[in-house]
């Protein structure tokens, strides 16, 4: 919903008699999603734009007639209303179905963006705006009324509407990864190696100290709410038929970093057939994990489970996709399990959906994140923390677990309400 009012001048007093006759005033709301894209081979530069209409709503404030004494002026409220899609009828270059770029009618409005990305290779500008315009008639009147250039229209910022609790989507899945500790902290420390020979045998005997197998189970979110942290679980689980090991060593976890990596695809109209297209990637969240048991080792009583939370995810537009730009998102997963003095480094980089924050009263609280709660877990998850309101966050640069950071493939830098 965007609400604001128009003015309307009128003469200077002592120059013209009053104003009086028909007027009509219409407001629109239109958007766009445009692309710039940079090709060269070297010796010359060559430029493909895309320009790819979003939505045009209009709407009659006023149809009556108008009086205005000199020096003075008329204000015209009004409100207009975002709707829920991608409007495809007023789309008029042929845009063919491709990869990660959605042409299809019902699509979501993307949220307001903008992206100046230079890489070694890519080079592109992409964004999608909304603009508040007006068109003022004084019919049968030879008056000339004034009209705002397009690029001087308003910018409205948008994202897409919060998500109501009840309907917000838990979607988690899990990996896991075998492990194996081999050495003499597997010993009690009576029965270790001493002395020369026994030692050498030791470090040229494949099967003179006993095995330890474990499995690790991470279980992460799929989908990531705007203003929410995020819940990781890790969990340890020995594989008891395959270990020889007279006792279960400590097994402690250190070093979780969750970092946030967003992808733009972007491509022009056609030439020759084909759309020419872009790409780059950026680091937009560096965070750290934090435990409440950090530095013990993995126990019985919390079903050797830990659970990992991340401070809110903050400053990036939501995951979105229209006819010539696609924004989406990985998470790279990075930390280390040390068993038997053995360090386990743990990595993997996984799809998510970042979506809009939840509609949640100032006091509310949700809980999470697992929508299928391990069994037998003493542990419960952390609650969720109240989203911020969107002007807290409009066009922040860092994140509240870290700077703003760069792959090395280019150097970009979005901006877009959340």
């Amino acid at each position: 919903m965007s609400r604001s009012h128009i003015g309307l001048p009128t003469p200077e007093v002592g120059r013209h008699p009053d104003l009086f006759g028909p007027l009509i005033i219409q407001v629109t709301l239109h958007g766009r999603a445009k692309t710039k894209i940079v090709k060269s081979n070297g010796n010359s530069r060559t430029t493909h734009r895309g320009r790819a209409p979003l939505l045009y709503v209009a709407a009659k404030i006023y149809d009556d007639s108008f009086q205005a004494a000199p020096n003075s002026t008329k204000q015209f409220p009004f409100s207009l209303s975002f709707p829920d899609s991608v409007d495809t009828r007023i789309t008029q270059a042929e845009w063919k179905p491709s990869g990660w770029y959605s042409t299809e009618s019902g699509n979501p409005l993307p949220p307001s963006f903008m992206l100046d990305y230079h890489g070694f290779v890519h080079r592109f500008t992409a964004f999608t705006e909304y603009r508040v315009g007006t068109t003022v008639r004084m019919p049968n009147i030879d008056i000339k009324v004034g009209a705002i250039d397009e690029h001087s229209e308003p910018a409205v910022m948008y994202e897409r509407p919060r998500i109501k609790p009840e309907v917000m989507l838990q979607r988690y899945q899990e990996w896991k990864e075998s492990c194996k500790v081999q050495n003499e902290h597997l010993v009690p420390e009576d029965d270790r190696a001493s002395g020369f020979k026994q030692k050498a045998k030791a470090m040229f005997s494949s099967n003179y100290y006993p095995e330890y197998h474990f499995d690790i189970h991470t279980k992460y979110p799929c989908q990531i709410y705007l203003g929410q942290p995020m819940t990781f679980e890790i969990r340890v689980r020995p594989k008891e038929d395959l270990c020889t090991a007279p006792v279960n060593p400590d097994i402690t976890m250190c070093a979780f970093n969750a970092d946030i990596h967003a992808h733009t695809e972007a491509r022009a109209e056609t030439v020759f057939f084909t759309h020419p297209e872009s790409s780059g990637n950026e680091c937009v969240a560096k965070m750290t994990g934090r435990l409440n048991d950090s530095k013990a080792p993995f126990s019985k009583e919390s079903d050797y489970t830990k659970v990992i939370t991340t401070p809110a995810v903050l400053g990036m537009p939501t995951s979105f996709s229209t006819f010539n730009i696609c924004r989406r998102y990985t998470l790279e997963l990075k930390y280390t399990i040390i068993a038997a003095t053995k360090p386990f480094k743990i990595s993997r980089i996984i799809p998510i959906v970042i979506l809009p924050p939840l509609d949640l009263p100032s006091e509310a609280a949700v809980a999470g994140p697992s929508s299928r709660p391990m069994q037998d877990s003493a542990a419960p998850l952390p609650q969720y923390e109240r989203p911020p309101e969107y002007h807290e966050v409009v066009e922040n640069d860092t994140q509240a677990g870290g700077n703003l950071g760069d792959t090395g493939s280019g150097r970009g830098k979005a901006a877009a309400t959340a």
